[in-house]
């Protein structure tokens, strides 16, 4: 890698290693089918979401599609990697209490 070059995290090896990596958290969330679809054919790739959680960069995400009607889980999940966090300290575009979330597909189990 070039000196100029940086990373986002930093390295667990070699001579410039600081720190193992960060603790990942998994995040289990229901998620209902309209949206679901959308994560699983990668054509949603951000939630704004209440901050009820501790959400990390780097946390995963389990996406569970779940239905409200039927009170049940269909059994098709997502697996994420969160690649940043906004929240209501970030600047006057959310509102108090409120997150927005970006990730990235990791797995997909239909």
């Amino acid at each position: 890698m070039p000196d100029n070059q940086t990373t986002d995290r930093p390295p667990t090896a070699g001579p410039f290693a600081i720190e193992a990596q960060p603790q990942t958290t998994v995040h289990e969330l229901k998620t209902v089918p309209p949206w679901f679809a959308m994560v699983y054919h990668g054509e949603k790739t951000a939630e704004l979401r209440k901050h009820d959680r501790q959400f990390q960069r780097y946390d995963h995400l389990r996406l569970r599609e779940y239905h409200p009607d039927c009170d049940h889980y269909t059994g098709s999940e997502v697996l994420a990697e969160i690649t940043g966090v906004l929240t209501d300290g970030d600047g006057p575009w959310l509102s108090s209490g409120y997150c927005m979330i970006s990730f990235k597909i990791l797995e997909l189990k239909a």
